[in-house]
């Protein structure tokens, strides 16, 4: 069987994969560039999934957390209630 595949992205050095992750660990400036990795249609292939999967997992941090910060806020709101 014969199949045609696509001529695979270009694939990053280690400088340059270091270079990412540093500019992505600045607080705002590391969340606006992961948007433009994640969505822009020139960047990498590896970046862009990369990217998407870094915004992935913060948003699934960030769910947990307001989670656990409701819940600990209800815990207050009953304690204080039933403490009167």
């Amino acid at each position: 069987m014969n199949q045609i595949y696509s001529q695979p992205s270009n694939n990053l050095g280690a400088k340059r994969w270091a270079l990412y992750i540093f500019i992505s660990s600045i607080p705002i400036i590391g969340f606006i560039m992961l948007l433009i990795w994640a969505f822009s249609s020139s960047e990498n292939l590896h970046l862009q999934e990369w990217a998407k999967g870094k915004l992935l997992i913060a948003l699934i941090v960030l769910i947990i957390v307001l989670g656990f910060l409701f819940l600990a806020g209800g815990i207050g709101i009953l304690t204080a209630v039933f403490n009167q």
